[in-house]
């Protein structure tokens, strides 16, 4: 049996990260010469779910949930709620929650794609799984909604690849993600 893929998706705001995730999704399951069956996990998506009970709003469905995101007092609920949840549950909780749904799919399932990836606690329960290959795509197109500025901690994973040269929109291993990140991370 191969190895299945893990890719998660780094980068600021409006850099690509669901762009490139969806392309990818699209590669594997379309026949393109990708073998295997891809699914997508966000580490947001307990957020989303609480902020949606809370709201009573529909944001499951990604029209409503984009539109709704765009007001930035949404987008700190969102925030704020991941806080929150980080500080109850401990820092790699997104993680645990990304890692139950790769044990839980299918056993067709070839390739995980997590477009949200934003802070390293959320890597530690990935890299208990066995069996699996893990790579990071760094994505930095710089959209209309690119914003490298903001100081936020969620943004302080891509501002430190960035700062490292990342390779853009090109899977690294594990070891190169790690060394380009240390290298980088002791001069911010």
């Amino acid at each position: 049996m191969n190895k299945k893929t893990i890719t998660l998706f780094c980068g600021h705001a409006g850099s690509g990260k669901d762009y490139n995730c969806n392309g990818m999704y699209n590669a594997i399951n379309e026949d393109s010469g990708i073998e295997g069956v891809a699914m997508k996990i966000k580490f947001a998506e307990p957020i989303v779910a609480l902020a949606a009970k809370i709201t009573k709003q529909k944001l499951k469905n990604k029209f409503i949930y984009e539109k709704w995101k765009k007001n930035k007092d949404n987008r700190q609920m969102l925030i704020d709620i991941g806080w929150g949840m980080k500080e109850s549950f401990g820092d790699s909780i997104f993680g645990i929650y990304a890692r139950k749904r790769i044990v839980e799919a299918d056993d067709n399932v070839t390739h995980f794609l997590i477009s949200d990836f934003r802070f390293l606690e959320e890597l530690d329960p990935l890299r208990e799984l066995k069996g699996y290959n893990i790579n990071i795509f760094f994505c930095d197109y710089h959209s209309e909604r690119y914003d490298d500025s903001m100081r936020d901690k969620s943004e302080d994973l891509p501002r430190i690849l960035k700062k490292a040269n990342a390779p853009v929109n090109t899977p690294m291993d594990l070891t190169t993600f790690y060394e380009l990140y240390y290298s980088a991370a002791k001069h911010i």
